[in-house]
């Protein structure tokens, strides 16, 4: 599967320490556009989501550079550059791209999709999880052992995570279109909720 630019930042952040996560978190704030009380507490996935949800993906790797080298983590940043220069071009970046992964969809708002925008959301919120990986299956989108992976994470939270890393952003916007429809089905006053905020 195609990486994102939301892999890429992700991946960024995993490398650093906690204390040098912590710095990035404080640094970011210092834009102004992220509060500081908004990822506080969060982890460094939920970190990742807000930097491409506020600075857009085609912005989100540039960003997350510049917080890294103003606390001193040139290297870092080099890399991160070089694998977001890789992720452009292949394309466009899948998870941004409506040519040839399903058309133009009726969950993109301001060009952004409903998965990217509530994606933090939707892992907190969704569960029961297992009747959605049936339906992913059923419909070939993922194969025995993805679900296996993804079934076996501890709880809905987990599930819901590998889910969205592993099959949802990478399968572009067929495969978020894919996730709402069946959570319009399953779980429909969540939906309503979350599209009404």
């Amino acid at each position: 599967m195609e990486r994102t630019v939301l892999d890429c930042v992700v991946e960024a952040l995993d490398n650093l320490s906690a204390d040098d996560f912590t710095r990035f978190k404080r640094k970011l704030c210092e834009t102004k556009k992220i509060r500081y009380g908004q990822i506080e507490n969060a982890n460094k996935i939920d970190v990742a989501q807000k930097i491409v949800s506020v600075f857009t993906k085609a912005a989100a790797v540039s960003r997350t550079a510049d917080v890294l080298r103003a606390i001193g983590l040139n290297e870092d940043a080099e890399a991160l550059e070089e694998e977001g220069t890789e992720v452009s071009k292949v394309g466009k970046d899948s998870s941004g791209d409506t040519r040839g992964k399903g058309g133009t969809s009726r969950n993109i708002v301001n060009e952004q999709h409903f998965v990217d925008r509530k994606m933090s959301d939707l892992i907190n919120r969704v569960s029961p999880v297992a009747p959605i990986l049936d339906q992913l299956f059923q419909s070939g989108f993922i194969k025995h052992e993805m679900y296996s992976s993804i079934y076996n994470e501890r709880n809905s939270c987990d599930q819901m995570r590998s889910l969205m890393l592993k099959v949802i952003m990478p399968g572009g916007n067929r495969a978020k279109d894919e996730l709402c429809k069946i959570l319009e089905n399953q779980q429909k006053y969540l939906m309503e909720d979350l599209k009404g905020q």
